[in-house]
């Protein structure tokens, strides 16, 4: 955990899980907008820039796996508001996306506007999910999770520049 002390705002970063959080960031944007509405803008671009070290990882595994999970690469964005840092994936160029990461069940009868089909076969298997102790992703979690320190660096430094700047 790591604490640093500028001005009147003491933040730390904090992480549990698939979550990576920042106590006083709330404060911290509410004190931005007071100062000047474009700073919040300015956390913006600096949430992103973060996110975009995750979203980067994301990209590059799902591109080595090849297949669906290669064509879905594309979809895998940073993304931010003021509040949060965020990495979406999919959209409707993409509506194949939450397979290619999670998965689906295998030689299952399901209905088309072609007529019935059988299964998702061009997934990989559904592994399963935390509940059932199974493989509960292909690439966007394991990105979280594998990059998660080199996220927090990245948005410290983000948050340091930011800071400087004022």
């Amino acid at each position: 955990m790591a604490t640093r002390t500028r001005t009147a705002t003491t933040r730390r970063t904090v992480s549990d899980g698939d979550y990576v959080g920042v106590v006083g960031l709330e404060e911290f944007r509410k004190a931005l907008r007071t100062m000047d509405k474009q700073l919040p803008r300015e956390l913006r671009k600096a949430n992103k820039n973060a996110a975009e070290v995750v979203a980067s990882a994301a990209r590059s595994r799902a591109e080595s796996q090849g297949g669906v999970q290669a064509k879905t690469a594309p979809s895998v964005k940073a993304a931010a508001e003021a509040r949060h840092a965020k990495v979406s994936l999919g959209g409707a160029r993409y509506p194949f996306a939450l397979g290619a990461n999670f998965g689906a069940g295998h030689n299952k009868p399901r209905s088309t506007s072609r007529g019935p089909v059988l299964g998702w076969n061009q997934f990989p298997a559904w592994g399963g999910n935390q509940a059932t102790g199974g493989a509960n992703d292909m690439f966007l979690y394991w990105a979280i999770r594998a990059k998660r320190a080199e996220f927090m660096r990245a948005y410290e430094r983000e948050l340091d520049q930011l800071i400087d700047r004022i």
